[in-house]
């Protein structure tokens, strides 16, 4: 889970100069895990079944959120992974 997190984070950031992926991946992940801590509370699903979905989505918005953030405070106009690698 935590590897297809960092790739996601990883996409978010290449597509940076297209758009703030790494926002909406945050977002949409983090919203997901919301939805998925509520039907665990009111036991809508099983938390056996549910707790993978559960930590897959905290750490995508961990991770996408983390990016994002990097991305905001160095100011990268390309993303955070381009200004590292020279071209």
């Amino acid at each position: 889970a935590a590897s297809f997190a960092f790739i996601s984070g990883a996409v978010g950031d290449v597509l940076n100069p297209l758009g703030p992926f790494a926002a909406y991946i945050a977002l949409v992940a983090a919203v997901a895990a919301i939805i998925i801590a509520i039907a665990m509370v009111l036991r809508l699903v099983l938390a056996a079944k549910a707790m993978p979905a559960l930590i897959f989505a905290t750490s995508a918005a961990a991770i996408a959120g983390g990016v994002y953030g990097i991305q905001q405070q160095t100011n990268s106009q390309n993303g955070v992974i381009a200004n590292l690698l020279p071209a």
